[in-house]
């Protein structure tokens, strides 16, 4: 008896095991479905039989404009395309006026825009223009004050040889005029050499 329970309970676990796989692999794998389109060439009877048709939908259409209905392109029923003309109106007066009016605007609005875009461009360009002289004025000042700088130099080394070149003329005249003051006196170069020797003395 006992092994009869056990057959069965691995029957069972065999089962349950059977399932679970197949489970898992249609899971993993889908399930495939195939469609087949039937051959109406093939159909042995026609079926014939009586409707109504019905509006499902209408559009609403309108004009961009109002204006006066010349003439009508299509009769009621007519199947139309999409951009098909339907009718021909014509536009009132004021109507076209207001619409080049507003295209004339318009012209306007776009040449403000691009003459802004120009001033400001200019107005760029003469700021980087200001800039670059500006700069360029200022180094100009830089090497103006340097090159007077330089000239004071130079005109206080002039002076300061001038007046050494003027005291050693003054020293050069004084001793002429001591050397003629001597000559004077009857005195020999060779007396006036040895007493330049010693140091003057009158």
């Amino acid at each position: 008896m006992s092994s009869y329970k056990l057959i069965i309970g691995l029957i069972l676990i065999v089962i349950v095991l059977g399932l679970s796989l197949t489970a898992v692999y249609f899971l993993q794998n889908g399930f495939v479905v195939q469609a087949v389109t039937p051959d109406y060439s093939t159909a042995q009877s026609l079926v014939t039989a009586t409707g109504e048709v019905r509006l499902i939908s209408e559009a609403k259409i309108t004009a961009p404009s109002s204006g006066i209905i010349e003439r009508v392109l299509i009769s009621a029923g007519d199947l139309v395309e999409e951009g098909q003309d339907l009718l021909i109106y014509a536009v009132d007066n004021w109507q076209a006026e207001l619409s080049q009016s507003r295209l004339e605007l318009k012209i306007l609005q776009d040449n403000l825009a691009q003459l802004d875009r120009q001033n400001q461009e200019n107005l760029r360009r003469i700021n980087t223009e200001i800039t670059q002289k500006e700069a360029q004025l200022a180094a100009a000042r830089l090497q103006e004050r340097e090159m007077e700088q330089t000239l004071v130099v130079q005109e206080n080394n002039l002076r300061k040889n001038l007046a050494d070149q003027q005291l050693a003329v003054a020293e050069q005249e004084q001793e002429v005029s001591v050397l003629g003051l001597y000559l004077k006196r009857g005195q020999s170069p060779k007396e006036i050499m040895t007493k330049h020797l010693k140091g003057w003395s009158c």
